[in-house]
């Protein structure tokens, strides 16, 4: 049994991590709103330099509604820190700390919010097009921009639907789904492929270790219910010690966050019901045939790619 001394020891050892899991996170503050703006305008800028005026806002207004998607939902799973941001040439995210372990149903949820709705858009515009050739325009780009975030790739939210629905059914189906998405890749853009592979190293890293403490704790502690209760600081402790060989180098206890905050997930989330697995991959599936439906009636279009 533990001394007293001891136990101080490893509570002062760990009180730094314990207090970054602890605390809740931030409201954004003005300044982030207008950091937000100021960086959607820098995107428009640098697409107008590229595109005609035109385009390029119809490209930032697809952006901007495929992320305020994402932002609604996350706000609505209490993540009041959640910051939208515009990267030029290449798009935007939002980012939260609670997004960090985000698994099952919720992570669905806020992935699809992205490209489905901007599908949805997409079709009602391009179905209205017939004599408008600016609604032709925006429709194709809402169904273009939202179906390729729809593809199972890397850092792409179909990646993250997939994870949603079936990691915690099938953990290892991650991995293998990660090396498959990277065939795929390297069959796209060749050996530009390798600089995915340290993304998907990280990405099994977190995850297999999250899961290997899930199933240490539900063995340990079989009778706890774990859904409904949260970590006592003994167990977070405990965690730490546990999984800390691997983390040995400087500033490896950074990395030590990722892993807590998918373990705190996965232990509070129950797999999706079967049904509703099936249904929402069922929704997936349709958006995706619905943007290559349209894209396969514009030969043109799909030449110019």
């Amino acid at each position: 049994m533990e001394t007293r001394e001891a136990v101080s020891e490893l509570d002062e050892k760990w009180a730094d991590v314990i207090e970054a899991l602890d605390r809740p996170p931030s409201v954004r503050s003005r300044a982030w709103i207008l950091l937000t703006m100021i960086s959607a305008l820098v995107f428009f800028v640098a697409d107008n330099q590229k595109y005609s005026t035109e385009l390029a806002f119809i490209v930032l207004l697809v952006v901007a509604i495929h992320e305020l998607g994402h932002y609604l939902v996350m706000r609505w799973y209490g993540m009041s820190d959640a910051t939208v941001f515009f990267v030029p040439f290449i798009g935007a995210g939002v980012w939260s700390k609670k997004l960090l372990g985000a698994q099952g149903l919720k992570l669905v949820y806020i992935s699809m919010a992205g490209p489905v709705p901007g599908i949805i858009i997409g079709t009602v515009l391009y179905m209205f097009s017939t004599n408008i050739p600016l609604f032709r325009v925006a429709g194709l780009n809402f169904l273009f921009i939202n179906g390729i975030n729809l593809l199972p790739f890397l850092l792409l939210d179909g990646a993250k639907i997939f994870k949603g629905l079936f990691f915690l059914r099938w953990p290892w189906g991650l991995l293998f789904f990660q090396l498959l998405t990277l065939l795929v890749v390297y069959f796209f853009i060749g050996r530009w492929a390798v600089l995915f592979v340290p993304m998907v190293a990280l990405s099994h890293r977190i995850s297999s270790s999250a899961m290997e403490i899930v199933e240490m704790l539900r063995e340990r502690y079989p009778s706890k219910d774990w859904v409904h209760r949260s970590l006592t600081r003994q167990e977070w402790i405990e965690i730490l010690e546990f999984i800390s060989p691997g983390y040995r180098k400087r500033g490896d206890r950074r990395k030590l966050l990722p892993v807590m905050e998918e373990v705190r997930e996965i232990l509070k989330v129950e797999r999706p019901p079967l049904g509703k697995t099936l249904l929402l991959f069922g929704v997936y599936l349709l958006a995706l045939a619905i943007v290559l439906g349209i894209f396969l009636n514009e030969p043109q279009v799909l030449a110019a790619l």
